[in-house]
């Protein structure tokens, strides 16, 4: 592992020194996005146990499986972070007050993962890359971590800013938030493909970064586990974590994102099952506009391969004539007249789905308050909670029994915990 220098910040936890004298390190994965980060932090989240028989521990408090306190509390005060909370996550709002807490929390975990025989501690938060922008957003996290470990290494995977782009559409579609004008976020948010200026932040916060061209590797979590010194396999055949969407749910995800029914329950209808649906036609980029995106780059990614010179331009820009002359992306952005009646229909069934589950957890709450189960009543609870908070902001009146039911045992379950 390449030890980062960064200087503690008044005020931040520290370890005191170690007994044996043997180092942990920190093995820190900032993405980017759309390089397979989410294969990687599901593998480790189904593996923790295992890694830590290897004395490699999986960082807990920092929220699984993405990890994303650690920009959270990053992120320029003011700055939204309403994106990066999951429902049952009760976020700080206050950074300081957030980081101060992460200090302490990471101080225990780290020293109880120390006296477990661990000697590498693993961060994996694709946010690091898309979310925080700036030098001083960079050295909040270097602030945080430095003090307590003996070395960090910061891992980044790199892949075409055209591949990138792409990919990025897709998360557009599933957020419902796809549109013309999501085409042009290579040129409207500029820092989230400018290599060069990423790695100019890290490097500056913590030394050496090791950056991986995602084309060379394969099986990206085969390389993150060779990286950790075990061997592993991928999610398995016919997985699909964030894969590739047809133009069609991008079409799907432009006209209902328009309609009454999303101004209403946005993250109910955002919360479809995408990747279930069938991939015939790929929501790819038109030609040209890959030629645009490198010529956007071509002067960050040179002085990037000056900085780092193994890496080669076909890791960094797109072939052109990989793609379509004309895409099928502006296929997704065509008017849909039953939109409106579309939009309703599946918002009510959503809906309908979300309470299923939500009674499914409060039948496991039931079962193990009555010692008939090892789940965590708690847990279900607050997962039943969160299901139901997102119907409700349907406000289908077609559901108000079913949701004064679920509450009457919503409440007597709270009152049986309390």
């Amino acid at each position: 592992m390449r030890a980062g220098v960064a200087a503690p910040a008044a005020g931040t936890a520290t370890r005191p020194p170690r007994a044996d004298g043997r180092p942990v390190e920190l093995l820190l994965h900032i993405g980017t996005e759309k390089t397979g980060s989410t294969a990687i932090q599901a593998w480790l989240d189904a593996n923790d146990r295992g890694l830590a028989q290897s004395g490699i521990h999986v960082a807990r408090c920092l929220g699984r499986p993405d990890h994303r306190w650690l920009a959270i509390q990053a992120r320029t005060p003011g700055r939204p972070v309403e994106d990066l909370l999951s429902p049952g996550l009760q976020a700080a709002r206050d950074p300081a007050a957030l980081g101060a807490h992460l200090a302490a929390a990471l101080a225990d975990e780290v020293a109880a993962a120390e006296a477990a025989d661990c000697h590498l501690f693993v961060i994996s938060s694709e946010h690091l890359h898309s979310r925080l922008p700036t030098a001083t957003e960079v050295n909040r996290v270097a602030a945080l971590l430095a003090p307590l470990f003996d070395g960090v290494e910061v891992l980044c995977y790199l892949r075409p800013q055209a591949e990138l782009h792409q990919s990025r559409l897709s998360v557009g579609v599933r957020a419902l938030a796809h549109g013309p004008w999501a085409l042009e976020a290579f040129a409207t948010d500029p820092a989230y493909y400018d290599y060069f200026a990423l790695w100019q932040r890290w490097s500056a916060a913590f030394g050496e970064v090791t950056l991986v061209p995602f084309r060379r590797v394969g099986d990206v979590v085969q390389d993150f586990a060779a990286r950790l010194g075990v061997s592993a396999t991928g999610p398995g055949p016919g997985a699909r974590l964030n894969g590739r969407l047809d133009w069609r749910a991008g079409l799907l995800s432009h006209v209902l994102a328009g309609t009454p029914a999303a101004a209403r329950a946005r993250p109910l209808l955002a919360a479809l099952p995408w990747d279930d649906l069938p991939v015939d036609e790929p929501l790819q980029l038109s030609r040209d506009l890959v030629v645009r995106i490198n010529d956007a780059f071509r002067t960050s990614n040179r002085a990037l391969m000056a900085a780092c010179p193994h890496l080669r331009p076909a890791d960094l820009t797109a072939d052109p004539h990989r793609f379509p002359e004309t895409g099928s992306v502006m296929q997704s952005f065509a008017p849909w007249p039953a939109a409106e009646v579309l939009g309703e229909l599946i918002l009510r069934l959503n809906a309908e789905l979300q309470l299923e589950r939500a009674r499914g957890q409060v039948l496991l709450a039931e079962r193990a308050l009555a010692g008939q189960g090892a789940e965590d009543p708690a847990a279900a609870l607050a997962r039943a909670r969160a299901l139901v908070a997102l119907v409700v902001q349907a406000d289908l009146p077609a559901l108000r029994a079913d949701l004064a039911q679920i509450g009457d045992s919503l409440a007597w379950l709270s009152a049986r915990l309390d």
